[in-house]
């Protein structure tokens, strides 16, 4: 069986028995779409990650220096690739109750937590900073932010971009048991204080923010509140407190045409006619066990949250490794760590190669604690699974650019690369040395002119 079937997000069903489109087809029809959709991502990968550059070399009358050594290195990608992230030796070192970290890792000595450490930072340049409600304050007026400082502090002093999660969700895992058991006339104010307290706090130190959490795929609010001002007013809260802060709203589970999707879209629009200063969209790709979601429904999907004209981050990407049955797919088997690399790899190329994407997230590094069964991209034992080395392949040498060369007769040497910061250097014949890091950006001219003095 395969699913090709496109359904216009707009007319989308409410999809009780909560299946894909599916139509007759065979393995080989599936592959073959597959490998021309992957064909395609990769050249459009070629086209809208990278960036034509320009180096000039002049001495310090003007005139051209040809035959100069260059040599490019890229260090570090303007592409977001991200994980969750929760650092717990030991005790917490605070009073925050551990049950409230039932997906994250719980370090039992010092070297495991270094070595989780050495393997984030192998892969990844984006942290999920969880800073769930009910952690940091199990007792009202008594936050607790010891945990998640830690972390923070870690991340910053490796250069990684964080995104703290979540402000506001409505499920039991973010809730206080004390906000719960208020009167509704209360939690309203008590919402919009816990939003403006945190912002407030980690204003200039937190990058950005999945400000509301899962409000279309829950189809249910707090505080009495409707849809719209309960997704809507934590952008108001939050950007009168930290008017720099990046908000994302982060939303609907998979990545594929369901009624949650088809509600996610509807509210989008809605908060953008009304204003709501949000500034990403989060789509989520949790697997689920079972479902390798199709290549095409992926892509079309991206497609048509695109025309939002807001960036788009896919979130919370977790396929498992566990040896369940592979459903909703042309494809046929069970989910092997084997299988769990070759469909991440082609997830990432197309997720990639969609102008509008700035960010893919994967959920849970590790199976010792990953909230699908054998989804982490290390093993219990934190030993690498095929899926860790196939994503730094991609992220390290597949998508980063490494070249050198020399100047012609007009003192120039041209170069495409992908998006970020490179090291270069620079020996003119002459025996001059010229180190610098420059960036190569999108949208942008990229000449970078030197004069040896």
């Amino acid at each position: 069986m395969r699913y090709y079937l496109k359904i216009p997000i707009i007319a989308m069903i409410s999809i009780s028995f909560c299946l894909f489109a599916m139509a007759e087809g065979t393995q080989e029809d599936g592959l073959f779409l597959e490998e021309k959709i992957l064909k395609t991502a990769d050249r459009d990968i070629e086209k809208y990650r990278k960036s034509d550059a320009v180096i000039k070399l002049i001495d310090k009358d003007g005139k051209a220096i040809s035959d100069a050594n260059i040599h490019i290195r890229q260090v570090a990608s303007d592409f977001l690739f991200a994980a969750n992230v929760t650092l717990i030796a030991g005790d917490l070192g605070g009073t925050i109750p551990i049950e409230h970290y039932r997906y994250q890792p719980r370090f039992k000595t010092q070297d495991e937590e270094d070595e989780f450490k050495r393997r984030f930072v192998e892969i990844f340049n984006c942290a999920t900073l969880p800073l769930y409600w009910r952690a940091i304050e199990p007792v009202e007026d008594q936050p607790d932010y010891s945990g998640a400082d830690r972390i923070l502090e870690w991340c910053k002093s490796q250069g990684i971009v964080v995104k703290g999660h979540t402000l506001v969700w409505v499920h039991g895992d973010n809730v206080p048991q004390w906000f719960a058991s208020r009167p509704v006339e209360e939690q309203r104010t008590l919402l919009e204080k816990h939003v403006r307290d945190v912002i407030s706090r980690y204003k200039g130190k937190i990058d950005m923010w999945d400000a509301v959490n899962e409000a279309a795929w829950a189809n249910r609010t707090l505080a009495g509140m409707t849809m719209i001002d309960y997704a809507g007013l934590p952008f108001l809260w939050a950007k009168e407190s930290d008017p720099d802060a990046v908000l994302c709203i982060n939303d609907a589970h998979k990545i594929v045409p369901l009624s949650e999707m088809e509600r996610y879209w509807n509210l989008l629009v809605e908060m953008k006619a009304q204003n709501i200063p949000y500034d990403v969209i989060g789509i989520q790709a949790h697997i689920h066990r079972e479902d390798r979601f199709p290549l095409d429904l992926v892509r079309d999907m991206l497609i048509k949250y695109s025309e939002l004209g807001k960036p788009i981050h896919v979130t919370e990407f977790t396929p498992g490794s566990d040896g369940v049955p592979i459903k909703n797919s042309w494809k046929e088997g069970t989910w092997t760590e084997e299988e769990q690399a070759d469909y991440t790899e082609k997830f990432y190329r197309l997720c990639f190669s969609i102008p509008a994407v700035e960010s893919i997230g994967w959920w849970d590094l590790t199976d010792y604690s990953a909230w699908v069964t054998g989804g982490g991209i290390l093993r219990a034992d934190l030993s690498p699974k095929p899926v860790y080395y196939k994503l730094k392949n991609l992220i390290h040498k597949t998508w980063r650019t490494e070249t050198e060369g020399k100047t012609d007769e007009n003192g120039i040497f041209k170069f495409r690369g992908f998006h970020g910061k490179y090291e270069i250097l620079i020996d003119d014949p002459d025996g001059a040395k010229i180190k610098d890091v420059i960036h190569i950006k999108k949208n942008e001219e990229n000449e970078f002119s030197y004069n040896t003095h």
